[in-house]
C-alpha cells in the first residue's frame, strides 16, 4: 500500500474520512459557499462575489442588447410608416430597405446576446 493508501487508511480509521468526490484540501470547514452549493475550497467569499458579478454583467448585458434592439426596429416601423404615408408610390423600397435594416439590427442583438452568454459561462467555469 503506498503513501496515499495509508493516509486513506488512517482517515477512515479516525472517523474523519471525506469521500473521492471531495475536494483535494485540508481545509473543509473554510468552503465558500454560493447559495446552497458548495464551490472550490479555496475560492474565498469575496471571489465568489466578484463572480457572481460577472454573471451579473452578462445578464445585464444582455437586456441591454435586447432593448436596443427593439428600441432600433420601432423606430424603423415608425419611420417606415411616416414615409409610407408621405410616398404612396415609394412603399415597396421603403419596405425592402425596412426589412433589410431591421434584420441588420437582430443580427447586432444576437451576437450581443452569445457574447453575453459566452461570459456568462466563462464565468462559470471559473467557479
Amino acid at each position: 500500500m503506498g503513501a496515499r493508501g495509508m493516509r486513506v487508511a488512517a482517515r477512515r480509521e479516525s472517523g474523519g474520512y471525506q469521500p473521492e468526490t471531495a475536494w483535494p484540501c485540508s481545509d473543509y470547514g473554510n468552503v465558500a459557499r454560493s447559495g446552497t452549493r458548495t464551490v472550490h475550497p479555496h475560492l474565498t467569499r469575496e471571489t465568489v462575489e466578484f463572480l457572481n458579478l460577472g454573471l451579473f454583467g452578462a445578464t445585464i448585458g444582455a437586456g441591454l442588447a435586447v432593448l436596443g434592439a427593439a428600441i432600433g426596429i420601432g423606430m424603423i416601423g415608425s419611420r417606415a410608416a411616416e414615409a409610407t404615408a408621405r410616398q404612396p408610390e415609394m412603399s415597396g423600397d421603403i419596405r425592402t430597405t425596412s426589412i433589410i435594416l431591421a434584420a441588420l439590427i437582430e443580427g447586432a442583438a444576437i451576437i450581443a446576446l452569445v457574447i453575453s452568454i459566452i461570459v456568462g459561462f466563462g464565468v462559470l467555469g471559473a467557479i
